[in-house]
């Protein structure tokens, strides 16, 4: 099935989303907090704040991109100037940083709509420069110890990075090479990072919020701006259960 808005791409025309949509399937369970953005729904994508001009073309600037798992976090550019690029090669779509640096997109209307107490975040990401943060929320600002509560994060050493629960940690050099498409991913419930085949573990805990900060998309809340590609985004607030994380994996590795 093509995704509402496809058809009025006017150049290049890009291929269907997979189906079937594994984070639909997720996001049906009742009570199941989270968010999930797609570069290949193009009825979920505008180029303006009041949703009026839809993106339609490879280049197109973001400006809002609508939550899809039903629980009204979208993501949106606090200003113009701070908007990330809509792409396409006309068979894969992707969201794509501002290479003047600067581009994110704010998730959700308050700091209170982020605040999780538990996280199974995953991404399809493509990276372009070291130390730049694809997704996070910041423990204070201006940045100050003990930095993220949660974060995914391309790293010197082409290593997955997060900080989770103000600690760091990152999977081995050379998981994470700059132009490489990988499935990165940070479970709080397992104690899990992981990219690829490569994991590394932490304490499993309890997320806590003691400041009232924003999440993040395409930053990881502390200016390190993400420059490179995103082919999806899913976020979701409560234990995986069953299969849902590998078919949740196996989701994003055909994006």
């Amino acid at each position: 099935m093509i995704p509402l808005g496809i058809l009025a791409a006017a150049s290049p025309r890009i291929a269907p989303a997979p189906v079937p949509e594994v984070p639909a399937d997720i996001f049906a369970v009742p009570d199941t907090p989270g968010f999930w953005f797609d570069p290949y729904d193009l009825s979920t994508l505008f180029q303006d704040a009041d949703c009026e001009v839809p993106v339609e073309n490879d280049g197109d600037w973001l400006w809002v991109a609508r939550d899809k798992s039903g629980n009204g976090l979208d993501a949106v550019a606090e200003s113009s100037g701070t908007r990330i690029k809509w792409r396409t090669d006309g068979s894969r779509c992707w969201f794509e940083g501002n290479p003047s640096g600067g581009g994110r997109l704010r998730i959700g209307g308050s700091y209170a709509d982020t605040n999780f107490s538990a996280l199974h975040l995953i991404a399809r990401a493509r990276s372009a420069a070291d130390t730049k943060g694809l997704v996070g929320k910041p423990n204070a600002s201006p940045a100050a110890s003990p930095w993220l509560r949660w974060a995914l994060v391309h790293q010197t050493g082409a290593r997955l990075q997060t900080w989770f629960q103000g600690a760091q940690y990152a999977t081995a050099n050379g998981s994470w090479n700059i132009g490489s498409d990988v499935t990165a991913s940070l479970d709080s419930v397992v104690g899990q990072l992981r990219v690829g085949s490569t994991t590394a573990s932490f304490t499993p805990a309890t997320i806590t919020y003691p400041n009232n900060l924003p999440a993040y998309f395409f930053d990881d809340g502390n200016g390190n701006y993400f420059n490179g590609r995103c082919y999806g985004l899913v976020g979701v607030g409560r234990a995986m259960v069953g299969s849902e994380a590998s078919d949740l994996r196996d989701y994003m590795d055909t994006r």
